[in-house]
């Protein structure tokens, strides 16, 4: 408030706040956020870009933004609005693209159209095609991604909560480390006590280590790695064969681990 002269208060005027007040309210009318998105503040934008009540339209404009905070909101706002996958996927901003791709990461029941995912898995921008991998409900263009010629694509691979045993066991037999040790760290694959002492004695020792932080890992693991030939992997495990799962892990910390890998336990390829 600022005094008026005979000492009545008047409100201060601060019309970004206002405006972003106004793309937060549910009863705000589609005219009114049209207008508010080309508000010359792009903090009002952002705020219409992440709005539920914002229209379709509204926010394949702010897709394309001349803001990438403005297009990143926007294109996080995507969710349930299919008419315009296809304006997020065609972006010139990579991280809008990517954004799509991970838009039904929590919710894996859902998914973004078949020909929305055939463009994104076919993205040049890496992260892209790895949150794809970890979120497409289509076994043929899984495939595809598990065949990736980027190693981290492949290891995404292995965080999708519909991979198999037969893919867990392609992925841990794969030709570079570091798809062998995301599908270890934490992937959504079941992984089997044999596989487990088999992946301890793998030549990198960025994959052993994987291995044994893997959540739930089985105590055979520290025990098979108490001697291993890299330091760093040896102390930790001796730590573990000796004070338990808990010197590593704090246990609250790792049974959460555990519950995300299984939550999407059940979630079956799209027909």
């Amino acid at each position: 408030m600022t005094p008026r002269a005979g000492g009545a208060p008047v409100r201060r005027r601060r019309p970004v706040a206002d405006a972003i007040a106004e793309a937060e309210y549910l009863g705000t009318s589609a005219e009114r956020f049209a207008e508010l998105a080309g508000h010359a503040s792009a903090r009002v934008r952002q705020a219409v870009a992440d709005a539920a009540a914002a229209t379709d339209e509204t926010v394949r404009l702010l897709i394309r933004d001349g803001n990438d905070l403005v297009r990143i909101t926007a294109a996080n706002n995507v969710g349930g609005r299919p008419s315009i996958e296809a304006d997020a996927a065609a972006s010139e901003d990579e991280w809008v693209r990517a954004n799509l791709a991970h838009t039904y990461a929590q919710e894996p029941y859902k998914q973004l159209l078949r020909q929305t995912q055939e463009v994104l898995v076919g993205d040049s921008f890496r992260e892209v095609r790895m949150r794809m991998a970890e979120t497409t409900g289509y076994r043929d263009l899984y495939e595809r991604l598990m065949a990736d010629p980027e190693p981290r694509v492949r290891g995404a691979c292995a965080w999708n909560p519909r991979v198999t045993p037969e893919d867990m066991e392609v992925l841990l037999q794969d030709r570079h480390r570091e798809t062998r040790a995301m599908a270890l760290d934490g992937g959504s694959g079941t992984l089997t006590h044999e596989q487990a002492l088999r992946a301890a004695r793998d030549p990198s020792a960025d994959v052993r280590w994987a291995t044994l932080f893997r959540p739930g890992a089985p105590a055979a693991v520290a025990e098979a790695l108490a001697d291993d030939s890299d330091e760093t992997v040896r102390n930790a495990a001796r730590e573990a064969a000796t004070q338990g799962r808990q010197a590593i892990w704090e246990p609250a910390g790792e049974a959460d681990a555990i519950a995300e890998r299984e939550a999407g336990a059940g979630v079956s390829w799209e027909r």
